[in-house]
């Protein structure tokens, strides 16, 4: 049930990072901003353990409305861990940080408590 749940959080954290930065491959056009407030955030007062996964592929270096998309990224990554208590033990794992490599996630911070 743990493991189950911790999948949850970590699949709702992607999706909001995601969200939030506006990564896409539309035309400019056809995207749209997705703003989230309070009630859509989630909720790490069950969480005992949360991996973030996050993007430093050659595409967050683009930009949305003239700001590049890995400096919005960190300003919402530093929101949802302000929001994640202390009891919660946190990990980091990147993607797309080696063009061409077979690995498709390194892990850089393991789970653990206080790695805020």
């Amino acid at each position: 049930m743990r493991i189950k749940h911790n999948m949850i959080l970590l699949v709702i954290i992607t999706c909001l990072l995601v969200a939030i930065v506006g990564i896409t491959n539309w035309p400019e056009d056809r995207t749209q901003e997705v703003n989230v407030n309070n009630k859509q955030a989630p909720i790490f007062s069950e969480a005992n353990n949360i991996e973030i996964i996050w993007d430093v592929s050659g595409s967050m270096w683009g930009k949305v409305d003239n700001e590049r998309k890995y400096l919005r990224a960190k300003k919402a990554l530093g929101d949802i861990i302000n929001t994640i208590p202390t009891n919660v033990s946190i990990g980091l794992r990147t993607i797309g940080s080696q063009k061409g490599s077979t690995d498709l996630t390194n892990l850089v911070v393991d789970i653990a408590k206080n790695n805020k």
